[in-house]
């Protein structure tokens, strides 16, 4: 007979999948059930514990339009709260409010923000405060935030370590998590930009549901990368994942001169600095532009065309030799590079065919999300903080025990 202690975790288990099902959309218990491969019972007491709690709520609308008896369903309560992400990892700084089921209500942005400051934590504060009152939200309370931002970040206080968002005299001062938490008392976590976007397309998009291994790689201005180990991030052994090696630029070293964020990969900036080479060599100048960039390609500019395909080659390059040693199942591609249409995935898919000699397993995919894969993984992530909170507390009233922690294993719900 099982212990007390692995019955509820068990439990948890069960509560944890159920939860993660009807995010996505209404369910029948019928279909938990399967899905859990666990009795009809056993499912529907662990969903009406469920209901009595609050987070999910019963609906007698059936999934599709038919004659007959309709299944009762069942749903993410959305009348309990919101859920706000605070992006600090695009150009205008995002403050966004969404339902438990990652539907986004209201937002508002601060154009070419620059730094993080105190000042701009104050405004940012003050914004989620209007948002909160305004109609669409309909006086829904504030339930956890999640903040999306370049650079390490620790994981114990979620601190910077480094970020080129901040001063570097602000580093170990400054902290967003703490200054959110303080303001709205609910739980704020930070997190990579590059995982989150990861997170995104493992919730939301192009990954497959099964357990797998994977690449996430972030191809913008500049490049990032997230792997996937047997269905979960992986976070290293510093919580330094999802970013790529930084590089001095106009470094003295003609190796690195003009590498700005490369890490062998090809982005949008080094795109940018080998047009501009072969522009500067007849005379002409070229502004850093994703759209000019984009106009230019389309046009058969031959610079740019030369820029572009060396860039699909690189790429190809690294992508082949990460995957070939990591022997990955399945590679995401994301980022202001895929403005560039199928013409430049197709272009990597080729050089990689080449590399290989046709014999290269992993399915290259292009992110179904696009930009919107960061603000998706973190609306995701912070329903997650809430629930895994809320379930915590519902174990301990179970086991009547307020010395109860749920596993932190658990926490990626």
């Amino acid at each position: 007979m099982e212990s007390n202690e692995s019955q509820i975790e068990v439990r948890i288990k069960h509560q944890i999948e159920i939860l993660n099902f009807v995010r996505r959309g209404k369910a029948t218990i019928t279909e938990l059930a399967n899905n859990l491969e666990v009795s009809f019972t056993a499912t529907s007491k662990i969903v009406d514990e469920l209901v009595r709690e609050g987070l999910l709520i019963y609906s007698s609308k059936n999934k599709k339009a038919g004659r007959g008896r309709r299944p009762l369903c069942v749903e993410i309560n959305n009348r309990l709260g919101v859920v706000c992400v605070i992006d600090f990892a695009s150009k205008d700084a995002g403050i966004i409010l969404s339902t438990l089921d990652s539907q986004i209500i209201v937002e508002e942005y601060i154009p070419n923000f620059g730094l993080v400051t105190k000042e701009l934590l104050v405004e940012v504060e003050g914004i989620i405060r209007k948002l909160l009152n305004s109609p669409e939200v309909d006086k829904r309370p504030l339930l956890s935030i999640c903040i999306i931002s370049p650079g390490i970040i620790r994981e114990d206080d979620y601190s910077y370590v480094s970020s080129r968002m901040i001063n570097p005299e602000d580093t170990g001062k400054l902290n967003p998590v703490a200054h959110f938490a303080n303001a709205f008392d609910v739980k704020v976590e930070m997190h990579n930009d590059v995982r989150l976007g990861c997170y995104g397309e493992l919730k939301h998009g192009a990954f497959p549901k099964e357990i797998f291994n994977g690449l996430f790689i972030h191809l913008g201005r500049f490049a990032g990368l997230a792997l996937i180990f047997n269905g979960k991030i992986y976070n290293g052994s510093n919580n330094a994942s999802g970013e790529t090696a930084a590089y001095v630029e106009n470094s003295t070293d003609p190796i690195l001169n003009n590498s700005v964020w490369n890490g062998k990969f090809f982005p949008v900036i080094e795109i940018n600095h080998r047009i501009k080479e072969l522009k500067n060599e007849k005379g002409m100048n070229y502004e850093y532009s994703m759209d000019k960039i984009v106009e230019d390609f389309n046009n058969h500019d031959k610079d740019v065309t030369l820029a572009v395909e060396e860039s699909a080659k690189r790429n190809a390059i690294t992508i082949f030799s990460l995957a070939t040693i990591l022997d990955v199942d399945y590679i995401v591609i994301e980022g202001q590079i895929l403005k560039l249409g199928d013409s430049y995935v197709n272009m990597v898919r080729k050089y990689i065919s080449a590399f290989s000699d046709n014999d290269f397993r992993a399915r290259i995919i292009i992110s179904s999300l696009k930009e919107n894969c960061e603000v998706l993984g973190a609306c995701y992530k912070a329903t997650s903080i809430f629930l895994f909170d809320t379930l915590e507390s519902i174990a301990k009233k179970r086991t009547k025990s307020m010395r109860f922690v749920l596993d932190k294993n658990f926490k990626d719900l």
